[in-house]
């Protein structure tokens, strides 16, 4: 049985940024956690420049619905791949990438998928591609 938990209740949302944060630590990413009495946002980078902030605030009025707007850290000189990040990569200038995320086990999944795909180098667009973007 898959368990359902929900951003607008408090030990819920303790739970969801301590699972985010250990997925971000197993994939090499750091992470700063700010947490107020009905939210928590986390902002997540990677050693590649990749980051992202999920929310989980419990006055949301779409609670569940996660919105991961990934983008690049502006000194890094990497491009996202759109042909293997998925998402919607913005093809002008390939440093920023949305993601919308139905759920917490969705949103587990593309946050995962997509720091791998930082991690292994997948996510970036080849060096040549780079240059030529």
């Amino acid at each position: 049985m898959t368990t359902t938990f929900n951003e607008n209740r408090a030990q819920d949302r303790k739970y969801m940024a301590e699972t985010i944060s250990t997925i971000a630590a197993d994939c090499g990413a750091t992470v700063t956690c700010e947490a107020g009495p009905r939210e928590i946002s986390l902002d997540v980078a990677t050693p590649d420049g990749l980051q992202v902030c999920v929310e989980f605030d419990g006055r949301s009025l779409q609670p569940n619905i996660y919105v991961l707007s990934w983008h690049m850290d502006f000194k890094s000189s990497k491009r996202l791949n759109p042909d293997t990040f998925g998402g919607n990569v913005n093809t002008c200038h390939f440093k920023k990438a949305t993601y919308v995320a139905y759920g917490f086990e969705d949103l587990c999944d593309q946050f995962t998928f997509g720091l791998l795909l930082a991690k292994d180098g997948r996510a970036f667009l080849p060096e040549v591609e780079r240059l030529a973007a």
